[in-house]
């Protein structure tokens, strides 16, 4: 029975190798994309050809136009050039007397801002020289006994150094504002030829 069984596989086995169809070789495709083309979706198609542009557009590197400067986060300033050329006078000045007369101009700006710097520095020293006084004087008010002394003597300095400290805190607050306006006024920037 054994051998029975195993002939009939023998028979199965070569009835079915018979029956398989040859392979034989077909011509190769020029190139594997051909053929990688020919057989792709369109959605692959597309996929492939966006990831080529990727690569084109990384090799061309970044084009500057108004745009890109307009969305960058660095400061574009605008200066109208017509306003910083001095106009010529009825004399007809030489162009050297006339950069001699804008040179002049620009360093007494600076020594303008310079001064308002100044004159703000020396301000705030003044008030926080009056606002340290007038500590000691609320205590000395509190502490005296006598009343006739308190309102006369004392008040009196402490209501003059208030009025004081008022004072100065206006004229540092107009300084400030000065030199404020000095300082943007000297950023103008001529334009070069």
């Amino acid at each position: 029975m054994k051998s029975l069984l195993l002939a009939g596989f023998c028979l199965a086995a070569s009835a079915l190798i018979a029956a398989e169809p040859s392979k034989a070789p077909k011509t190769a495709p020029a190139s594997s994309e051909e053929t990688a083309s020919q057989e792709d979706s369109p959605l692959v198609k597309a996929a492939k050809d966006a990831r080529k542009n990727r690569e084109k557009s990384r090799l061309s590197g970044i084009v500057i136009t108004d745009d890109v400067v307009k969305n960058s986060g660095g400061r574009v300033t605008i200066v109208h050039s017509a306003s910083l050329i001095p106009e010529l006078n009825e004399k007809d000045e030489p162009a050297g007397e006339i950069l001699d007369r804008m040179a002049n101009e620009k360093s007494s700006q600076a020594a303008a801002r310079l001064a308002a710097d100044a004159r703000v520095t020396a301000l705030e020293k003044e008030i926080a020289a009056i606002e340290k006084s007038l500590g000691p004087l609320e205590e000395e008010y509190y502490e005296e006994e006598d009343p006739e002394n308190r309102e006369d003597e004392i008040f009196d300095r402490y209501q003059t150094a208030k009025r004081s400290l008022d004072e100065k805190k206006a004229a540092l607050t107009a300084a400030r504002e000065e030199a404020r306006r000095l300082k943007e006024a000297s950023n103008v920037v001529a334009p070069k030829p």
